[in-house]
């Protein structure tokens, strides 16, 4: 590559150094977990919305919307979640109640989610952490807390799903 010059030489030059067509594969998967971690958030929103950031995508905002997200995410052998006040559901079809059922007063606040991925085992397993800003409605005046979620991820079919999910409240 000596002496090579111009836009195909940087493009060349990245290749060479590493840069390959691999790397842009390894930021495609972490933006689609990125992607499963914040529709799950905002399935968690329940339906009724209408910010497209903070809930499911109107006017598909529906109880069935809300379920078929968390049933597209939540792998059929996923563990139950551990939530942050130390509750665990029972299994899979219990967090999907949980989800198509949230509370409206507790709004999880998806577009200022901090969401930092990981992947392993050939990009085949993902670990997504993320810090999630919150609001409680409910309570007068509403409270405002943050939750560090921990999400496990299996490739399978060419789609990332959930197999574990961990919640705890930051201090």
């Amino acid at each position: 590559m000596a002496g090579a010059t111009g836009v195909g030489a940087v493009r060349l030059s990245c290749i060479y150094e590493g840069g390959s067509m691999r790397q842009l594969d390894k930021e495609n998967e972490v933006e689609a977990v990125k992607s499963a971690v914040r529709d799950l958030f905002r399935a968690e929103n329940g339906p009724g919305g209408d910010d497209n950031e903070e809930f499911v995508t109107h006017p598909d905002n529906t109880p069935q919307s809300v379920r078929d997200v968390a049933e597209r995410i939540l792998a059929n052998d996923y563990l139950p979640i551990t939530r942050g006040r130390g509750q665990v559901d029972l299994d899979r079809n219990e967090t999907i109640l949980k989800v198509v059922n949230g509370s409206s007063s507790f709004r999880r606040h998806v577009g200022r989610a901090t969401i930092q991925v990981d992947l392993f085992l050939d990009d085949q397993l993902a670990i997504a952490r993320s810090v999630l800003p919150t609001t409680d409605f409910s309570v007068s005046p509403p409270a405002e807390a943050s939750y560090r979620n921990t999400h496990v991820f299996l490739k399978r079919n060419s789609n990332w799903n959930c197999i574990a999910w961990h919640v705890t409240r930051i201090q």
